[in-house]
Formats: C-alpha cells, sequence, structure tokens
C-alpha cells in the first residue's frame, strides 16, 4: 500500500485525509523536518518507502525553508511534495523552494481525492536525464532545447537510434513534434499536423508483449519502434517514440521502467493541462467579473451591447463582432450592435431568423464555432457571405435568458482560426451575462415606459376632463394622443345622431378640408369597420388589408404605413373611433394597442360628456326660446283682451283734449281761459302716456331686465289700473287690502307683472262667466315671505279647474281657463316663490308666496 507521510504539527489534519476513497494508503505523520530522519531511521528495513509527502507550516517563512531543507535529502529529490498552504499566495513561493504542488486549508475532500490519486498512481522513477524536463513541465511549458537534451540521454541509456515527443494539442485535436534526437520516423515539415501518420503508426500490428502504457511496432522502411504511450487516466497526451534499426532487446525491468515514467510524464503533462486550464479559467472568470460588474453599471441598452463587443472581441483574438435580437414576431433577426471592419461583412439590418449559421444558432440555442464557415452545410451565400467573398472564421452563441434564446452573440477572425472549447465557454459564458443585461435593461425600460405612460394617462384624464366644451376636448385629446404614441398623425371619428355615418370630427397632423365634410357609412373603411365591429386593430401591412379606406388617405394627402384604430364606448355605445396613423418608429404592437385601450376609457368619458353636455345646452337654449316665445305669446294674448278696454280709457281723454282745444281756440283773446283749456289738455295726455307706458310694460319688457328690489304693492296698483275696464266689463267687484309698508322682494318686474296680471284677468273671466262677483286682493308680509292672495266665492270659481292647471295635469277643455295659469306656476317658482290653492271659508283661495330675504 502506499505510504504517505504528513509534516504537520496540526494532527486534526490527519481526519480530512481519512476519506473511504483513499482508504488503500498508509498515513504516517510526524510534527517537523526534523523528526523525519528519526522516523526514517526507526523504520524496519522492509517497510514501504514513502510516495509521497504533504508539509505544513503555521507560517510562510518556515514553511518555504522546510521545502528546501526536504529537497536537499536525496532520498526526498523523487518523491513529490505537496504543501498545505493558507493562503493562495504562498504558492509561488513555495513552488519555487521545491514543492511540486500545493493544496488550499482547509481542505476538501474532493480536492483531496484528486491531487492524491493522480501523485499514488505508481511509484515515481528516477530518470536523472529527463529530470529538468520533469522540473519544467512542473512550471509550465517545456523548452524544445531541454526536450532534446532529456531525450539524447534517454536515448543512450536505452542505446536507441533515435528518441521524439510528440505532443496532442486537445483543443485543436492535433499532434505536432515538440522534439527529437536524431531522425525521425516520418518526413518532417515545420507546423504540420502530423494527425494521420501517428494514426497509421499506432495503429500498425503490435508485436506480442505490449503493455498499458507502450507498445512496440514494425514500420518499414523505418524500422522498429518501442511507443509510451503519454496518458494520464483516459487521456492521451502524447507519445514517447524510440527507434532502433532491429527489434531491440528490452528486459521487461526496462519496460517496466519505461512505463513508469511514461505514466509519470502523462501525468505531469495532466498537471500542466490543468494548470494551463486553471489559468485560463481564472483570466475568464476575473473577465466575466469584471464585465459583470461594468454591464450592471449600464442601463443604456445601446451602451450594453457595444460595451460587450468592445470587451469580447480582444479577448477571443477575432476581427469583429456582432449582436443580433430576435424581432417581436422572431421570424427576423435584427442587428443591434456591431464593431465591424469595413468590407468585411455584408452590412445587413435584418435577417431571417431560420436561415444561414447565426439562424441555426437562434434556431437551436447552440454555440456555433466555424473555422471556415463556407464548408458548413448551414452556410448560406444570401445572408452568411462577405461583400468581397473571402473567408473567414466564425464564433457564435445564443443570448438565451431564462431558457429563452432573445438573439445572437457572433465574432468573426481569419479564415482557418479554430476556436478551442475555452473560447466556446468563455463566448456562452459572455453571452449570457449580455442575455441578462439586456432583458434586464429591456425590463428597466418597460417598466420606465409603463410609468412614463401611467403618469401621461393620468395628466391627460385632468386635462381633457377640464372643460365640456366638444371643440376644445377634442384638441386636448389629439394633443395628448401624439404625445403618448409617437405617431404622424391621428384622426378621431364621431357617430352622427343618426347613427349610421361616422364624420371626421378632429385630427392632428393632417389638415381637414373646410369642404367637403369626410364621412363614411358604418362597415366601410377600417374606421367604419371598428365602429360596427366594436373590435380593436392592427394594420402594420395597409397594402394587403382591404379595410384601409384609401380615397380618405388620399383627400388628406396621407400615405399609409401602419395603423391601429379601436371603438370609443360610452356608456356601452359606441360613440366614435380614434385611428392612429403612422408609428413614428417600427410598427405597433399589441402593447401600444393595451395602452390606447387604457386612454380610450377616459377619451370616451371626456367626449361622451362633452357631447352630451353640448346637446344639453342645445336643448336648454331650446327650452328658454321656446319659453321667451310662450311669454311673449302670453303678453300678446294679454294685450289683445286689454285692447278694448283700454281703447275706451284712451278715447275719453283724447276726446277731452279735442274739446279743449276747440274752446281754447275760442278763447284767444282770454289767457286766463286758455291756459286752464291748456292744463286740461296736459293732464289729459299725461293720463294716456300713463297707460300706453303700463301696456309696453306688458309687450315690449327691457331686453336685459335683470332681478331688482320691488314694491309688490305698487306693482298690484299698475295692475288694477290696467285691469280696471276688463273687471268692470265682466261685472267683478275688486276689493283690495294692501298691507302698507311691505317689504321688497327681488324679482324681475316684467315676469312679475305678468303673473299678477295674468291671474286677475283669468279670475275676472271665470267671474265674469258665472254672472258676475266679487273678487277680494290681499297682501301681507308673513315671516321671511310675502303673500299677495286671490280670493273669490267657492259657489262662483269650482277649485276642481284650478288645481288642474296648477299640478301641470291639463285636463280642462280648450279656451276654459288661460295657458297663461301654467305659465305663472312656472315664473313663480323660478323667483323661489310658491303658488297655493285651496278651499277656506266656502271660498276659492288662491296664495302666491315669495321670499324677501337673500
Amino acid at each position: 500500500m502506499p505510504l504517505v507521510l504528513l509534516i504537520s504539527p496540526d494532527y486534526n489534519l490527519s481526519e480530512s485525509l481519512a476519506l473511504p476513497e483513499l482508504k488503500t494508503i498508509n498515513l504516517a505523520q510526524v510534527s517537523t523536518v526534523n523528526e523525519v530522519q528519526v522516523y526514517l531511521a526507526s523504520c524496519p528495513p522492509d517497510a514501504p518507502p514513502v510516495n509521497l509527502i504533504l508539509l505544513q507550516s503555521e507560517s510562510d517563512p518556515p514553511l518555504v525553508a522546510a521545502c528546501r531543507r526536504l529537497r536537499q535529502y536525496p532520498w526526498a529529490r523523487s518523491i513529490p511534495l505537496i504543501a498545505l498552504l493558507h493562503q493562495p499566495e504562498e504558492r509561488l513561493a513555495v513552488l519555487e523552494a521545491g514543492a511540486d504542488d500545493y493544496l488550499l486549508l482547509p481542505l476538501l475532500p474532493a480536492e483531496v481525492k484528486t491531487r492524491l490519486n493522480i501523485y499514488l498512481r505508481s511509484p515515481l522513477p528516477i530518470f536523472a536525464g529527463l529530470s529538468p524536463v520533469i522540473d519544467q513541465l512542473k512550471r509550465g511549458t517545456v523548452s524544445r532545447a531541454v526536450w532534446e537534451q532529456g531525450l539524447k540521454q534517454l536515448a543512450q541509456q536505452y542505446q536507441a537510434e533515435s528518441a521524439w515527443v510528440f505532443l496532442l494539442d486537445q483543443a485543436e485535436s492535433k499532434t505536432t513534434l515538440a522534439a527529437g534526437h536524431n531522425r525521425s520516423p516520418f518526413p518532417i515539415q515545420e507546423g504540420k499536423s502530423l494527425n494521420r501518420e501517428i494514426k497509421a503508426l499506432i495503429q500498425c500490428e503490435p508485436l506480442p508483449g505490449g503493455g498499458p502504457h507502450w507498445l512496440e511496432v514494425e514500420q518499414a522502411p523505418t524500422g522498429y519502434h518501442f511507443i509510451l504511450l503519454l496518458k494520464s487516466h483516459h487521456h492521451l497526451f502524447g507519445l514517447l517514440v524510440l527507434s532502433y534499426p532491429s527489434r531491440p532487446l528490452l528486459s521487461q525491468f526496462d519496460k517496466d521502467t519505461l512505463a513508469a515514467l511514461s505514466q509519470n510524464l502523462g501525468t505531469m503533462l495532466e498537471m500542466q493541462q490543468i494548470q494551463q486550464d486553471t489559468q485560463v479559467y481564472a483570466t475568464h472568470n476575473a473577465f466575466m467579473l469584471l464585465l459583470a460588474r461594468t454591464i450592471s453599471q449600464q442601463l443604456d441598452l445601446d451602451a450594453i451591447l457595444s460595451l460587450t463587443l468592445e470587451q469580447v472581441i480582444p479577448l477571443l483574438n477575432a476581427a469583429s463582432g456582432e449582436i443580433w435580437l430576435l424581432g417581436p414576431d422572431e421570424a427576423w433577426l435584427e442587428l443591434a450592435s456591431s464593431l465591424t471592419a469595413p468590407s468585411t461583412r455584408r452590412q445587413l439590418s435584418r435577417r431571417p431568423s431560420t436561415k444561414g449559421l447565426l439562424g441555426w444558432v437562434a434556431q437551436h440555442g447552440q454555440a456555433l464555432p466555424a473555422a471556415l464557415p463556407a464548408r458548413d452545410p448551414r452556410f448560406d451565400p444570401a445572408v452568411d457571405l462577405r461583400e468581397d467573398g473571402s473567408d473567414y472564421s466564425l464564433l457564435a452563441a445564443p443570448l438565451r435568458h431564462r431558457d429563452q434564446t432573445i438573439g445572437v452573440l457572433a465574432v468573426y477572425g481569419q479564415a482557418n482560426l479554430t476556436y478551442t472549447p475555452q473560447d466556446v465557454v468563455l463566448l456562452e459564458s459572455i453571452a449570457g451575462l449580455a442575455a441578462s443585461a439586456l432583458a434586464n435593461a429591456r425590463l428597466l425600460g418597460r417598466i420606465r415606459e409603463y410609468s412614463e405612460q401611467s403618469q401621461g394617462l393620468y395628466e391627460m384624464s385632468h386635462q381633457i376632463a377640464a372643460g365640456l366644451d366638444l371643440e376644445s376636448t377634442l384638441q386636448r385629446i389629439l394633443h395628448w394622443v401624439d404625445r403618448l404614441f409617437g405617431i404622424e398623425a391621428a384622426l378621431l371619428w364621431l357617430i352622427k345622431e343618426s347613427g349610421e355615418v361616422l364624420r371626421l370630427t378632429g385630427a392632428s397632423g393632417v389638415d381637414l378640408p373646410d369642404e367637403p365634410l369626410i364621412e363614411l357609412p358604418l362597415g366601410q373603411g377600417l374606421a367604419g369597420w371598428v365602429a360596427q365591429s366594436g373590435e380593436a386593430v392592427i394594420v402594420n401591412d395597409p397594402v394587403r388589408d382591404p379595410r384601409p379606406h384609401w380615397t380618405t388617405a388620399e383627400l388628406l394627402r396621407l400615405p399609409l404605413r401602419n395603423l391601429m384604430a379601436a371603438p370609443m364606448m360610452y356608456h356601452g355605445q359606441t360613440i366614435g373611433v380614434l385611428c392612429l396613423v403612422n408609428k413614428d418608429e417600427g410598427l405597433f404592437t399589441e402593447a401600444d394597442l393595451t395602452l390606447l385601450s387604457t386612454a380610450l376609457e377616459m377619451i370616451a368619458s371626456a367626449v361622451g360628456n362633452a357631447r352630451l353636455h353640448t346637446q344639453t345646452v342645445a336643448l336648454m337654449e331650446e327650452r328658454e326660446r321656446l319659453s321667451q316665445q310662450l311669454l311673449q305669446n302670453e303678453r300678446l294674448a294679454i294685450i289683445g283682451r286689454l285692447t278694448g278696454a283700454l281703447s275706451h280709457e284712451i278715447n275719453n281723454p283724447m276726446q277731452a283734449i279735442q274739446g279743449a282745444l276747440v274752446l281754447a281756440l275760442e278763447e284767444l283773446d282770454s289767457p286766463a281761459d286758455l291756459a286752464a283749456y291748456l292744463q286740461l289738455c296736459l293732464q289729459e295726455s299725461k293720463r294716456v302716456i300713463q297707460l300706453l307706458e303700463r301696456l309696453s310694460r306688458i309687450y315690449r319688457p327691457r331686453p336685459s331686465e335683470s332681478p331688482e328690489w320691488l314694491d309688490l304693492n305698487a306693482l298690484l296698483g299698475e295692475v288694477i289700473q290696467l285691469a280696471h275696464n276688463e273687471l268692470k266689463r265682466q261685472k267683478v267687484t275688486l276689493q283690495t287690502h294692501l298691507a302698507p309698508h311691505l317689504p321688497q322682494v327681488r324679482g324681475v318686474p316684467h315676469q312679475l307683472h305678468l303673473v299678477f296680471l295674468s291671474l286677475l284677468l283669468n279670475l275676472s273671466d271665470a267671474i265674469g262667466v258665472a254672472g258676475g262677483g266679487k273678487l277680494q286682493l290681499r297682501s301681507e308680509a308673513l315671516p321671511e315671505m310675502v303673500c299677495i292672495e286671490f280670493s273669490t266665492d267657492l259657489a262662483v270659481l269650482p277649485i276642481a279647474n284650478w288645481l288642474a292647471v296648477f299640478r301641470a295635469e291639463p285636463t280642462l277643455k280648450e279656451g276654459e281657463l288661460s295657458f297663461g295659469l301654467s305659465l305663472s306656476r312656472d315664473i313663480i317658482a323660478a323667483h323661489r316663490g310658491l303658488i297655493e290653492l285651496m278651499e277656506q271659508d266656502q271660498q276659492t283661495v288662491c296664495t302666491i308666496k315669495l321670499p324677501f330675504k337673500v
């Protein structure tokens, strides 16, 4: 069983080495280097030799000194020495001091198993001639001169005519001549790969007696070859060939010794490969860490892409590089960034995602190295051929994030440049970092865009709802649509009241013609189709879609590249369509449609409310016009009724004026009589003027008359004067009881004048129909109200006729009562007053109450 000597004051380390996989070894431990000699002296003669030394000390200087001291002992020079370090920075010093390898503390079982198995596979023989080779293999690459010197001594020791070493390049899978002594078994050309020759040599029929690490072959005309396989585990690293003109007489001991040599050289070559790989991986890891930190500080998508190419191209000794990203539909690869030498590639901005070398990478999600892409069956000249037709090398890796390919990272070099598996792993790692950074940048971009859209929607909702004027609302909507979507034009269609036609009501980015108005029947054109179906739609290829209305586009001088349209729904009804034309950047997407649908909820509400307000204002203006017309009709009706009576009142003073003027002419010589007659004419003319003024207040009120403080008693006095003759004609005896010092009421004079006159005339008509009677008119002050009361006997005027009028139940036959009574009710209500009807003490009482407090 192999013996491992542990030199360490820490006896707990032996527990770390007691692994099940290492149960076939013996472990001995001493505290210091000084105790080693004592331990060896105490061992019996048949004790197993030491196969491996593990050395550990508490600080650097003693450990370095211990390595040097051990190597001074002749017995320890050929035994592998592994130093146990606390810090990785110590490794260079101990290796220079004579250590063959090192392990970091605390010991990891997997690392201990791997390292010890390498050194304990077989004892390391002493070959003085190859010691420099072994020493240089421990530290890196062996020079050709050292190899040649070692091979010369080896050939002399085993009486070979020549000795040669062929090393296998694992990365490029080719075998080259490393060094030799005397003639080679093959014709040698500098830099030529000897794969075919080596394969032919190994495949020769071996002579009997070969072993696992060597074989003898006879190859004419070069003679006999004793071939040592430089391998470790199952990996072949090279061949050491001893050539003889005739079959050599090598003892079994010689063969076993050479086999041990080949095994240990294979182990050393494997260690060299591990060290090189470790150095490469360390470099790659450091670069990846630096790149990850640098990329993580970038939030801009273009900056991430450019930075990735700037870092990866020199690292892989490439001439140029490109990053392609899959489009939204994943049918195309779009060039997102490139660092390309002039005239090296055809500058395509997009390429099909299923064609060519990069298309294969995107579809299969696998890296692709190609020393001569033109010979690859996946090569597509339409997208992969250089502009000048020259050859190149390619290494491409997919940009993958969460198992989804989002693009391709590709670097290009000189033709026949072979990329190693480490290069492929490195590019895949960089592509993974870049893909994560791209995904994060896109996510941050979407979050930023969503935040801006939310802020824009919030501001839009406040501004478009700031007013109810339809035209202003439409202009604010179009302004916000341009701001939110970045488009060339927006068209806002509203459905007319008929419900069958769309009218282009507002637009941005184009000028609407004054005439003719642009209208579309429902179902015609894209807007008509959306209005009829109630469905939103995206058209990114209007030439192939039958729905766009090209006549409208030509009328507006608007070229169509792409369109998006959605219906405006207000209380479950389609009231119009908003159509966006020609997005500034790219095509319309489902995200744009979602944003438009959200915005349209606010837009439709604002447009619907504005239209409803416009309709309401129009109805109110029409109602006001009809109300004014009704008032004027009532005034004219009253004037007509008063004309007969007033003509009599006007006729009497006019006749008096005429008689006085005749007498005045006769008394021209008598100044006193003349003055008396003229004074009579003046008085009678004033009487006529007052009558006409009262009449004009009925049919010609002041146009801008506004509420003012009124004396209701004075107003009632004017009404009584106007209706005096009519009351007399209807045989109505009017009894007035007007309270003195009545509080003033705020109201419109001509309206209240009309109410009182209308009531008085209608009551006189009713009493006149009954044959005449008494009518009482009373005014009094109540708390916060002024009360005007009209009353007559119940037998004269049944209350049922009046209730039908004041309750807005027009059940009377035409002509029974004037419509002015119903109008009076509305006027009093507008003055915040009340009209009440009641039966009281066999009388019909009509009471008007008006507030006098503001």
